[in-house]
């Protein structure tokens, strides 16, 4: 699953409570191996939003892919701009 979302969207996210560092280790973890089975580059980020809940945002992002794989987001982001500018969104 992580890394079909690495392919899709270069990133992957995840809301974890804050008390359960084992899960979190775990999923950065995780997102590290998907990268390394890509062969792309990967970080990890744990942000905690000021919320009351006590739960954490994971956030593991593609830094490094492929030239081909670059190339297609380049494309996708392009395709997502023309699209919100012919709405008027931009």
């Amino acid at each position: 699953m992580i890394k079909e979302q690495f392919r899709e969207r270069r990133t992957y996210e995840q809301w974890m409570g804050a008390a359960d560092e084992e899960g979190i280790n775990s999923l950065r973890s995780l997102g590290r191996r998907a990268g390394r089975e890509l062969g792309w580059k990967v970080r990890t980020f744990v942000i905690e939003p000021a919320e009351p809940d006590g739960s954490v945002l994971v956030v593991l992002a593609v830094t490094e892919s492929n030239p081909l794989h670059e190339q297609l987001m380049t494309m996708r982001a392009h395709k997502a701009l023309r699209e919100a500018w012919n709405r008027g969104e931009l």
